[in-house]
Parts: structure tokens; sequence; C-alpha cells
């Protein structure tokens, strides 16, 4: 038995379903099975009840397991962020994790415009899926990290700040052609029937997309999946297929080629600077500040000059 058993428990617990639980942990359902009964096997005790497909049940002993669960899990996170400051308090260095789609927000530019009034506060940018990011956070590996909402969320807010910073919204993509730029707002049933081509999971993207599509009680015909926009808009090109993209990052790739139509109701989600409440590196929260500052900065002037 180990942290990820425990981790993977607690999704369970929370969600009451395998399967919605393995789409969280980005893993698959079969592994996540496989997973609870070998952790039930250690245990020599039954924690979940699968008997019934429809609804999975957590045992008495399931429910205890999860207190313990929960604790332990607080205890090892404060321990990995305690150890992690001794090793890093003379390094002088912060490593910032940032998902790939974040130089269209400019944050590449706010980063340079920081370090020029700071010169003292030297960066180490780590860039990467949202989804690896989160397990670097939580591991110490990395100081600070900016993330969508989507995978923020697993966070405890006891635990870490998430500090707002632009807001943007899920669409859907077509080519100008497509029959479906018809329609002002588009559904999860108007696109069943559709290839579609959407980024990796763990993206932020993914999953909100499946979660839409598994609400009404569709299964999308995922036909395409990329860590790369411009791959993921070329596979639509001349096509019926869609996908999937948060607005200010379609926007530079998005030629009148191409057309955007929001989800009905639409989706929204949030970029958040996230550190540790317990970090001992008083220069993040600093950081922290100046940089939602200059990102109000940047909105208000784009707001100005539309």
């Amino acid at each position: 038995m180990n942290i990820s058993d425990l981790q993977s428990f607690i999704a369970v617990y929370h969600l009451r379903s395998i399967s919605s639980a393995a789409l969280e942990l980005n893993m698959t359902q079969a592994a996540l099975s496989k997973r609870m009964k070998a952790l039930q096997c250690d245990l020599q005790i039954q924690l979940i009840n699968t008997e019934n497909r429809r609804q999975l049940v957590i045992t008495e002993a399931g429910d205890l397991f999860y207190q313990y669960a929960k604790e332990a899990i607080l205890r090892y996170d404060k321990l990995q962020l305690d150890l992690n400051d001794y090793r890093k308090m003379n390094t002088g260095v912060i490593k910032l994790g940032i998902i790939p789609v974040l130089a269209q927000y400019g944050i590449t530019q706010l980063i340079g415009q920081f370090k020029q009034k700071h010169p003292s506060f030297n960066f180490h940018i780590i860039e990467n899926e949202g989804v690896n990011l989160l397990s670097s956070l939580t591991e110490g590996k990395i100081d600070a990290s900016i993330l969508r909402d989507t995978q923020s969320n697993l966070l405890q807010d006891s635990l870490y700040h998430k500090i707002p910073l632009v807001n943007d919204e899920l669409v859907v993509v077509v080519p100008a052609s497509h029959p479906l730029t018809r329609k002002a707002k588009l559904k999860p049933q108007d696109l069943a029937n559709l290839e579609l081509v959407t980024l990796l999971k763990g993206s932020g993207v993914y999953e909100p997309v499946i979660t839409r599509f598994k609400s009404c009680g569709i299964e999308p015909h995922v036909f395409f999946e990329s860590a790369h926009i411009e791959t993921i808009i070329e596979m639509i090109n001349h096509s019926q297929r869609a996908t999937f993209l948060f607005k200010k990052s379609a926007e530079p790739f998005v030629t009148p080629a191409f057309e955007m139509r929001s989800f009905s109701p639409p989706i929204y989600s949030q970029q958040q600077f996230v550190y540790p409440k317990a970090t001992r590196l008083t220069s993040i929260g600093e950081f922290a500040k100046q940089l939602r500052q200059l990102f109000q900065y940047k909105i208000t002037s784009e707001q100005e000059n539309i």
C-alpha cells in the first residue's frame, strides 16, 4: 500500500464510481479496478462493493479507511512541503510550472516584465501538461504552477493558495463550411455523430468536454488526440470533424477558414497561480501578487483597444 493507493481510494470514495475516478486520476478503468482489488487484498478487508453495476457501495470498513487515508494524505503533503523547503532554501530559484498554451495568454512576456522590475528573482520555468504539473506540485518538485481550475480543484484549499488570473471559455471549433456553423451555440447532441479531435487527457480541455458529453448520456467519438493545437486544427481542416479549445488559446490558430461556437450552456475555466500555503519562499507570494496585477493590466488594456 502506498500514497497512490490512498489517493485512488479517496477519488473512488468521493465520486462513487470507478470509471469517473479513473478519468479524474488519468488512468484506465481496468488499472484502477486492479489497484482497488490489490488494496483490499493487502488490507484483508472489503472497502467497496461493486456487485451492483449501477451504484458502487462503500462498506463500513471503507468509511473508516477513508478517514485515515485522508489524514495520511494531509500529513504526507505537509511532509513533502516541509522537506522540499529545506532542500531548496539556499537555491534562490523559483521553479514555476506552466501549461503549454500559456504563450497565448502572454505569460512569458509578463514574467519577463516582472524580472525587469525585480532582477533579484530567478526562475526555472517548466512547461508540461496540467495533470503532470499537478503531480510535480504535490510532490514538491516545483514551487508553484499556473493551472486551470479543472486541475487545481483537485488540490485542497486548506493547503494551497489559488490566485485567479484570467477566465476563458471552452469553445467548439469547426471548419467555416461545416453545417454546425448555422447554429449560434452547440450541445453535445449536435456533435454526437461527429469524429472529434481533442487535446490529450490531463490537458484541462479533455476532461470538461468528456464530462459534458457523459452528463448528457452521450459517448463521444474521439477520433484523434494530440498535445499540439496546430496538429488539431490541421486534423479538422477540410472535414466534418470538430475540436474543442479555450478561446484565447485558439485565437492565434483560428483563421477565416474556421469558426468557433460556444457550448450551451457555456463552459468556463479559470487560470490560477497555485502554490503551497506552507512554503517558506516569501518571494512566491510577492510574485503571485505582481503577476495578478500584470494580468489585470493586460486584460484592461485589451478591453480598451476593442
